[in-house]
């Protein structure tokens, strides 16, 4: 049986940023995060490491999550320093990846 999962507030600011058409430059704006890569890239989704596509914004704070990374197919992922992306995936760089995704 499926569950039905509210959005948090969180949730809706991330959509509303998304469904406003948001590219990389703008989304870091927004975040306060620093842009590494393709600062056009077009950003349509949210989605966890493992099932992000290239149009999906992800993060990974290291730990357990790091050895997702390698494999993600995310267009962007929030990441803090020294946390390296696949190569053709950008990093926003923040301090704490979760905080800014939140």
């Amino acid at each position: 049986m499926n569950k039905l999962r509210l959005l948090s507030l969180d949730d809706l600011f991330l959509m509303r940023l998304l469904l406003d058409g948001a590219t990389v430059t703008a989304t870091a704006a927004r975040l306060g995060v620093r842009c590494e890569g393709d600062p056009d890239r077009a950003l349509t989704g949210v989605a966890p490491l493992d099932r992000a596509g290239p149009g999906d914004l992800s993060f990974c704070r290291g730990g357990r999550w790091a050895k997702l990374l390698p494999a993600t197919g995310a267009g962007a992922v929030l990441v803090p320093a020294g946390l390296d992306v696949p190569e053709g995936v950008v990093a926003l760089r923040a301090a704490d990846p979760r905080h800014a995704y939140a």
